[in-house]
């Protein structure tokens, strides 16, 4: 569990908390509260343990970073402290702590904690986003009837309200099968603009037909994935970015800083898609099937900037975690391999190379580019006979001969 913070928002939040009050309590917050926002969580970890959780609200200030900081690294100790910001946070920081404090609570099967935790937020003109984790702990807790008459008011009024994080949230949950959102009624939502439009036909499963601007952050995502998944990267980057500053605490939002991150690495502005790689990170799940992307990610843009040892390490976070299985797995190594190649080092490239088409050739996208590449690694060489058999070899196990990858390494075994 994931929350970003742009800088102006934190330090504008500890300023105002501080206002009135002066000492060391302060000077910790403050520089803990920049250096989190500048991403040097050690840094901000070590400055805000030094506030003493006291009931004051400058320790519920601190007990709110120092878990965003836990959950960012899967921490137990993070959903105690939120549910400490949550009582003790000022303003506005105090409902989000109890949010962050009802999604874990949620997510780890304790939906009488995530009531517990809203209770004192979820009456009139409660926000979607407090209304819907609250039904959802209700639904959970057996209150069935209870939870969807809380939901359907704040689902209808915020229906077409852009910002409403918890909209999104429930229409994520329903498309993922989630038990509570499939049981919502939502017979009856109207699109009374683009926002609310885009929204009915995420519902039902169509083409999202409004423009990119005005759309949700989370319509925003799922427009460009089927923009993406036609081909084509004919969008609208600077809203999402925009809309990714404004929406960043939403729990999909790690989806468009990915999207930014391919982006402008594809668009060879490389410093700003490992930028987004970074933030990706942050905003993610710590499960490695979410965290192995988002490191291959920012490990792409290092290698094309040619930083090859910091690409290097961020690849082996993958290739030597025991949890990366499957097609992420191959990805990596074979990435690995290709940093090494790239750099000259074919007896370090053809080792990866070589793990790749044994063990994941399944996987013909990167096995097939691993045959191809190791064969050139074995000819630079002077390991000629080799090179040969690895291509043969590939050429015998090739399921797709029509790709341009087999066209080339016919063309390279012609050549040798």
């Amino acid at each position: 569990m994931r929350i970003f913070l742009k800088m102006f928002f934190v330090l504008a939040a500890a300023g105002a908390a501080f206002a009135e009050s002066g000492g060391t309590a302060k000077d910790f917050i403050e520089r803990g509260a920049s250096f989190y926002a500048r991403g040097d969580y050690a840094a901000a970890r070590e400055l805000l343990s030094q506030v003493e959780l006291d009931g004051s609200a400058e320790s519920g200030m601190a007990a709110f970073f120092l878990a965003s900081i836990g959950a960012n690294e899967g921490s137990p100790d993070a959903f105690k402290l939120f549910e400490y910001a949550a009582v003790h946070a000022p303003g506005d920081m105090k409902i989000t702590a109890a949010v962050q404090c009802a999604r874990i609570a949620l997510l780890n099967g304790k939906p009488e904690i995530a009531e517990k935790s809203l209770a004192g937020f979820a009456g009139g003109g409660a926000s979607p986003e407090v209304a819907w984790y609250y039904s959802s702990a209700l639904w959970r807790l057996g209150k069935k009837e209870e939870a969807l008459k809380n939901f359907r008011g704040p689902l209808e009024k915020y229906f077409s309200d852009p910002s409403a994080i918890g909209v999104d949230v429930f229409i994520d949950a329903r498309i993922s099968k989630d038990a509570f959102a499939e049981a919502v009624d939502a017979a009856g939502l109207k699109p009374s603009n683009a926002a609310s439009a885009a929204r009915l036909e995420i519902l039902e499963g169509k083409k999202i037909t409004p423009a990119q601007p005005g759309l949700s952050l989370f319509c925003q995502i799922e427009k460009i994935d089927q923009i993406r998944a036609g081909g084509s990267d004919d969008f609208d980057a600077a809203a999402l970015e925009e809309s990714l500053s404004k929406y960043s605490r939403a729990p999909f939002s790690w989806r468009a800083a990915l999207i930014l991150s391919e982006y402008y690495t594809s668009k060879k502005d490389y410093e700003k898609g490992a930028a987004f790689a970074k933030t990706a990170q942050f905003l993610a799940p710590p499960e490695i099937a979410y965290q192995g992307r988002l490191l291959i990610a920012e490990a792409d843009a290092l290698r094309l900037m040619k930083k090859y040892s910091e690409a290097d390490a961020v690849y082996l976070k993958v290739v030597m975690n025991k949890r990366a299985r499957g097609e992420l797995a191959a990805e990596a190594v074979y990435k690995t391999g290709l940093n090494w190649f790239e750099q000259g080092e074919w007896a370090k490239a053809h080792a990866y190379f070589e793990r790749v088409f044994i063990s994941y050739f399944k996987f013909e996208y990167w096995g097939a580019r691993a045959y191809y590449y190791d064969a050139q690694a074995l000819y630079s060489l002077g390991l000629r006979r080799d090179a040969n058999a690895t291509l043969i070899e590939y050429f015998r196990r090739a399921a797709d001969r029509k790709s341009e990858i087999y066209k080339k390494a016919r063309e390279y075994y012609n050549s040798i």
